[in-house]
């Protein structure tokens, strides 16, 4: 649902709501309505964009639909009446800090070291918060170790989704494909140790970017046994 300032314009339109006796509610956007937002929005700006596109742009920027729309914006003046793909949305469209550590996670798990370093250091020169980086890594192994145990449980995806609050419940299908690839026994391994650099993180007086880095290195071990 959506909860106004209870100020300005917001104010004055849920108290005419109220006074008309009515009850507002405002449904969240399900991942295929953002969908079809996003691939009509680019028809209509003389470009196309498939709906793999569009739910990898969505993965990528978040499900705020201004956000969106500024991004279909941005894509649509630099194609040009084409095609755009996923490759134009990582050329243009700055990845949110979730998806950033979704992007390392499954850079870890394909064993690619350089490239989640070369993610993290990205991270570093948009002068992300060291803790915050750490934390959203950290929430991206657990969410694809709740997805894995959805599944193992034989709860649809759809519905542990909706029970844990996450916004876009068809996200967890990408998070139950990286669980595949590591397992469950991996996965809590990498969370075990996550937990450790979190406290190295916050207390030793270190470098943060030293302990990112190590940990990045640390994850990657863990895959080998």
């Amino acid at each position: 649902g959506v909860q106004p300032a209870a100020t300005g314009k917001w104010k004055t339109f849920m108290n005419a709501i109220k006074k008309a006796g009515g009850d507002l509610k405002f449904s969240p956007k399900t991942q295929q309505d953002l969908v079809r937002i996003v691939v009509s929005g680019v028809g209509k700006r003389g470009c196309r964009m498939s709906a793999g596109t569009a739910d990898y742009l969505i993965e990528c920027v978040g499900t705020d639909l201004n956000t969106l729309l500024c991004e279909v914006e941005k894509l649509c003046a630099f194609r040009m009446n084409q095609e755009i793909t996923n490759k134009d949305v990582d050329k243009l469209s700055p990845k949110s800090l979730s998806a950033s550590a979704f992007q390392m996670l499954r850079e870890i798990s394909a064993g690619n070291g350089k490239a989640a370093l070369k993610t993290l250091e990205n991270l570093f020169i948009n002068r992300e918060d060291p803790i915050k980086i750490l934390g959203a890594l950290s929430a991206s192994y657990v969410k694809i170790y709740q997805a894995l145990t959805a599944q193992e449980e034989g709860i649809p995806l759809e519905q542990f989704g909706e029970t844990l609050g996450v916004k876009n419940p068809a996200s967890l299908q990408y998070s139950l494909k990286d669980a595949r690839k590591l397992g469950g026994v991996k996965i809590d391994r990498s969370l075990r140790f996550l937990s450790r650099q979190d406290e190295k993180l916050k207390s030793l007086p270190v470098d943060p970017k030293i302990i990112l880095q190590e940990t990045v290195g640390g994850l990657l071990e863990i895959p080998k046994g």
